[in-house]
């Protein structure tokens, strides 16, 4: 929901009618170059910052503190029934690519998206 603000065009195919200004795909009503529009953007890209990226981080920071910085075996019964999940099915020295793979799945979202090119060129 949070990558629907971005999706801005001019024409509108349910009624086959064209725009002068970019207008909300989801809510043709709202013109996507007012200021209320721009700082639901500012909020949006909040969110996705937090979501996207900022849980990993966490969940991976999590992982390197018991690890490395506690000296916790990945191994140990605690860990595991906390964070075995992130790690499972991965070498030892890989116990942080769940986080990697989290970050690279948001980043094909948010391009897919949020791309560039016109909806005519996806």
């Amino acid at each position: 929901q949070l990558l629907t603000i971005f999706q801005c065009d001019r024409w509108d195919e349910d009624v086959s009618l064209r725009y002068g200004a970019f207008r909300l795909r989801s809510n043709m009503n709202v013109v996507c170059t007012t200021a209320e529009h721009k700082r639901w953007v500012i909020v949006s890209c909040f969110g996705l910052l937090l979501w996207s990226f900022g849980v990993p981080a966490l969940l991976r920071y999590l992982l390197w503190w018991e690890h490395v910085y506690r000296g916790r075996p990945l191994q140990s019964k605690r860990l595991w029934k906390t964070y075995g999940f992130l790690y499972d099915g991965y070498e030892p020295t890989q116990y942080n690519y769940e986080a990697i793979l989290m970050w690279r799945r948001a980043m094909l979202m948010i391009l897919a998206e949020v791309g560039y090119l016109g909806t005519r060129f996806r």
